[in-house]
């Protein structure tokens, strides 16, 4: 066993995060509220989830195992995996190698709920904007480009990167 492994933990009862960040990676989606997918959170106005993050292998969700230590949370199944990492208390970042992974904004847009899901038009990055914290969330992709649905879709819709 190496040295970070005997940090490993339980992605339902720990949330993945990092100190400072008001963000994290975590199945607690509320108070006394678990839910099946990890979640991306913040704890800017509250507690909020802002995306559901769900494994994908070509464009078909898939089920996958979670491990979480100090320093990694990693989605694996037999043909890839995903792993996640605090780059900074403002960003984390994410690698896949075989396998995807979906970023599923809620389907519900009101003027105090959701996320509107956009182009910056200064570099094109696809960001959106969550309602109940009154931040924005841009991806930035280092290699390859992200498959967006939803952009600028109000009210009902699916919004994912």
């Amino acid at each position: 066993m190496g040295a970070i492994e005997q940090f490993a933990f339980d992605i339902a009862e720990v949330p993945f995060s990092y100190r400072g960040a008001w963000i994290d990676l975590s199945r607690v989606v509320g108070l006394h509220r678990v839910a099946d997918d990890i979640h991306l959170v913040t704890h800017t106005g509250g507690m909020h989830p802002v995306f559901r993050l769900v494994p994908h292998l070509q464009g078909t969700a898939v089920a996958a195992q979670t491990h979480a230590t100090a320093a990694t949370l990693a989605w694996r199944t037999e043909t890839g995996e995903v792993d996640a990492v605090f780059g900074s208390v403002r960003g984390i970042r994410f690698r896949g190698r075989g396998l995807g992974l979906r970023f599923v904004a809620g389907a519900d847009l009101t003027p105090f709920t959701g996320g509107y899901l956009f182009r910056d038009p200064l570099d094109s990055s696809v960001t959106l904007t969550s309602y109940e914290s009154g931040r924005r969330y841009r991806f930035t992709s280092l290699a390859g480009s992200p498959t967006v649905t939803g952009l600028g879709v109000l009210r009902q819709g699916d919004r994912w990167v």
